[in-house]
């Protein structure tokens, strides 16, 4: 999640320099700092209120909490965006207030994973309703060597950190592959670019997408692979890892 809130806040810093440079009407000035921290710090503020009234709500109520969400999502999406505040840095903020401040962590938890899969459909539903086919056909290399530095910068970062932290063998070895799949948030951003971007933003969001496809391919795959090796799934009691490959137990 961290990294997550560095990410929206470093684009809110990228698209308001590159406004200055790309769009010919737009002049960089450090007035735009202003309105750039008027959004970073409102959106954490009422990101926090957010997460407070959560709490608050499922400590004395607690009913129908998937309608409450629902709810919240799609209201409160609007009003930032009329107020111009940042809902993705505000709903990160807001989960992180319920899981960490409170004792609602696990119910906020199942109630997210009761609303996950029609969440699911209509991301992916809108995620594909975005693909450009003939576009992509273009742009396919361009997504393969992406998806491929991206995944070079997250094993060299992921050994990096595990020696850093001094991690367990089976742990540094293989952190990495817990690493290569992608959630929601670059899809957002990618729609978020598309949008303050009409003229280059549309190829780059379909750019993103086709990534995003590539990942959501071989990111499972290492996930798993990933929980065998450092012995976090059921399947990997019944094996024994040794250096260079899995044998069965005796």
């Amino acid at each position: 999640m961290s990294s997550d809130v560095v990410v929206v806040i470093l684009m809110a810093f990228t698209m308001m320099v590159s406004k200055a440079f790309l769009e010919p009407d737009s002049a960089f000035s450090f007035a735009a700092f202003k309105l750039v921290g008027h959004e970073i710090f409102g959106s954490v503020s009422i990101g926090t209120t957010l997460g407070l009234a959560l709490v608050i709500y499922m400590r004395v109520v607690g009913r129908q909490l998937i309608v409450v969400l629902l709810a919240v999502g799609f209201g409160a999406s609007e009003v930032l965006h009329y107020l111009s505040f940042d809902p993705l840095l505000t709903f990160l903020v807001a989960g992180f207030i319920v899981q960490n401040l409170s004792k609602q962590g696990d119910k906020f938890l199942h109630a997210l994973e009761g609303m996950g899969s029609t969440v699911y459909v209509v991301f992916f539903a809108s995620a594909g309703a975005d693909l450009d086919i003939p576009l992509l056909l273009n742009l396919w290399p361009v997504a393969l060597l992406l998806a491929a530095s991206r995944s070079v910068v997250t094993i060299v970062g992921a050994r990096a950190a595990s020696r850093i932290a001094r991690d367990e063998p089976s742990l540094a070895r293989w952190s990495w592959a817990a690493l290569i799949a992608q959630a929601g948030l670059t899809q957002g951003l990618a729609g978020q670019i598309a949008r303050e971007f009409p003229t280059f933003g549309p190829p780059f969001q379909a750019l993103v997408i086709a990534t995003l496809a590539i990942n959501a391919i071989i990111g499972p795959i290492f996930f798993k692979l990933a929980l065998d090796r450092t012995r976090e799934s059921k399947g990997a009691a019944l094996l024994v890892e040794e250096p260079d490959e899995l044998v069965p137990a005796k």
